[in-house]
């Protein structure tokens, strides 16, 4: 190769394109085997998620939790209550969020009164339906249908904490 800036000669440029001509082959030679290899890691992979699909079901059916007794699954959503907290209205917290996992665990938990002795309810400042002056009819109508179905969900607490004396936290 030549060291400087100078046009290369016949020469040069016979040497260069007979040396390069190899190695572009090569290079050629190199890719497709890339693009093969690259190809079966494709199936290989394509291959695995089947088995590892297959093999979904049954670990989920032969799953520990499945066989638990009722009054151990019982004990174990009570410690999914929190400790520092009245429990929310919320669906992502326990023990709402426990009726939607699936329909064995819905059942535990509706048929388990304390975890639906204690809520903690947030009233907002329209739950009276007394319009604040600027307050749009569509504004006071939401408050109204959130109020109504926070209502239902109180009512349900009640329902499903049974005999066992219901507390709740207020906050407005």
């Amino acid at each position: 190769y030549s060291g400087s800036n100078e046009a290369p000669t016949a020469q040069e440029l016979e040497y260069l394109s007979q040396s390069t001509s190899g190695l572009r082959q090569n290079l050629e030679s190199v890719e497709e085997e890339i693009n093969r290899h690259e190809a079966r890691l494709q199936s290989l992979h394509a291959t695995r998620n089947g088995i590892i699909e297959k093999l979904r079901r049954p670990r989920v059916i032969l799953s520990l939790v499945r066989r638990l007794p009722e009054d151990v699954l019982t004990e174990i959503f009570l410690r999914c209550l929190p400790d520092d907290r009245y429990p929310t209205l919320h669906l992502a917290d326990a023990p709402l969020l426990l009726t939607t996992i699936c329909k064995r665990w819905r059942s535990t938990a509706l048929h388990s009164p304390q975890l639906w002795a204690k809520a903690h309810i947030t009233v907002g400042a329209y739950d009276d339906g007394e319009p604040q002056s600027g307050t749009s009819a569509e504004t006071l109508q939401r408050y109204r249908v959130e109020a109504a179905e926070r209502l239902g969900l109180i009512q349900r607490f009640v329902t499903r904490s049974g005999v066992l004396p219901l507390s709740l936290s207020i906050r407005t």
